[in-house]
């Protein structure tokens, strides 16, 4: 039973830790979407679900880059990330409907914010983890 309860309190832990870096990419989301919607005319909820997958995989490899310790990592790694992305949509979204082709810009632009504030979120709350063990 002190094994479950241990579980419970590392979960607990880890959203407090991560609720901030996916409320940053949930906004970042809505505020995209409601800016398609607006311009290009496209249903909400559907460019807000795309955005999302886009969102999500950002804020996951915004985490293990801002957590790194190793700078190679941290320098290559979101340029690289975002590129084989931006290419792999690209190449996907050839047989895809023109309102579709239109959110492959905005999913990049929120991957590439989502990983930029999770990876400083994260090297943030490394620095200050350590540097009380200290």
């Amino acid at each position: 039973m002190n094994n479950i309860y241990n579980n419970f309190c590392a979960a607990k832990y880890a959203l407090e830790i991560l609720a901030p870096a996916f409320a940053f990419g949930l906004v970042s989301v809505l505020c995209v979407s409601g800016a398609y919607k607006a311009h290009v005319q496209i249903h909400f909820w559907s460019s807000t679900m795309l955005l999302l997958v886009f969102c999500s995989f950002g804020t996951t490899i915004g985490m293990f880059v801002g957590a790194s310790k190793s700078e190679i990592v941290s320098s290559l790694l979101p340029p690289l990330i975002t590129l084989v992305s931006a290419y792999v949509a690209w190449l996907g979204s050839k047989d895809f409907p023109d309102n579709v082709k239109v959110l492959i810009p905005g999913g990049m632009f929120v991957l590439l914010l989502s990983l930029l504030f999770s990876a400083y979120y994260m090297k943030a709350w490394y620095y200050i983890l350590t540097l009380g063990t200290k």
